[in-house]
């Protein structure tokens, strides 16, 4: 059974900068990341959520993807990886001896939901990335899932 999971990504300035990649960096210390990564299979659906307090935007959802796998982004004599600022990640750490997103987040079928009205998750709190229950919250992400299939076509990059 596919589950459903919500991504913080703050203002989506740096996801729709590495949409283009299908990629997502995520911070392995993070215990909610731990959780998340033990339990993801591939086919499972990601909600990509931010918040903007300058902008008034509380817990909005901008693009859903489909799951594919995750990687650990190591450095090595041999590994050549974009640093922060190649991908164009602001506030991450920019060398290339310490990564801030050590963890990439693989995906397919980016749906862009940024001009779709109803997609604020009013129920979200800071532990985050986290599983979603749609029997507990609304809107039905799985539900609504069906119909962005339907009308939406995916893209290749947020612009």
């Amino acid at each position: 059974m596919t589950q459903h999971w919500i991504i913080h990504t703050k203002d989506g300035k740096n996801f729709a900068n590495t949409s283009s990649k299908k990629l997502w960096g995520m911070n392995s210390k993070n215990t909610n990341v731990k959780c998340m990564l033990k339990r993801i299979k591939e086919g499972d659906q990601l909600w990509f959520l931010v918040t903007n307090k300058e902008l008034n935007i509380k817990k909005q959802i901008i693009a859903t993807a489909t799951y594919t796998r995750h990687a650990e982004r190591s450095v090595g004599p041999l590994i050549e990886i974009d640093t922060d600022i190649e991908r164009g990640w602001a506030g991450g750490v920019s060398t290339m001896i310490e990564l801030t997103w050590d963890i990439d987040l693989f995906y397919r079928d980016l749906y862009d939901l940024r001009e779709c009205d109803g997609f604020i998750v009013p129920e979200v709190t800071q532990h985050i990335p986290r599983l979603y229950n749609a029997d507990k919250q609304d809107p039905n992400l799985p539900n609504d899932f069906i119909s962005i299939k339907r009308f939406l076509k995916p893209v290749d990059k947020l612009t």
